[in-house]
């Protein structure tokens, strides 16, 4: 499986890690387990690491699962941290796609900062 999911309870922060090629599929998968298992926490905040992913995703492909994002109704209202490395973001597309949806999200390098941003929301 290329994504792992846990709780870390004291920041109350969903935690998704992508690594290497993640499919369509998968990526689905991981936002229904997310939202099966976290969608009564309000608000429902998710730190995304894709500082490991490798994108192989097509272009329309990124799209799609971005606006499948944007309009997923148990993430209307979550608040979402996108890590990856400073020279390199393989989410950018799925990103940009899924915020010009209405998706509140804001993009880090560092986990401290990421983690910070949740918890101020």
């Amino acid at each position: 499986m290329g994504y792992l999911i846990t709780y870390h309870e004291p920041l109350n922060i969903v935690h998704v890690i992508y690594s290497d090629a993640v499919s369509l599929d998968e990526r689905v998968r991981a936002v229904e387990e997310v939202c099966r298992l976290y969608a009564h926490l309000r608000p429902l905040r998710i730190l995304v690491n894709v500082r490991e992913l490798e994108m192989r995703l097509s272009f329309q492909d990124q799209q799609t699962f971005g606006d499948f994002l944007a309009s997923h109704p148990e993430l209307s209202d979550a608040r979402v941290a996108v890590l990856h490395k400073q020279s390199h973001n393989p989410n950018i597309v799925i990103d940009m796609s899924a915020f010009n949806g209405g998706y509140t999200l804001a993009e880090f390098n560092d986990t401290n900062d990421a983690e910070d941003w949740l918890g101020k929301l």
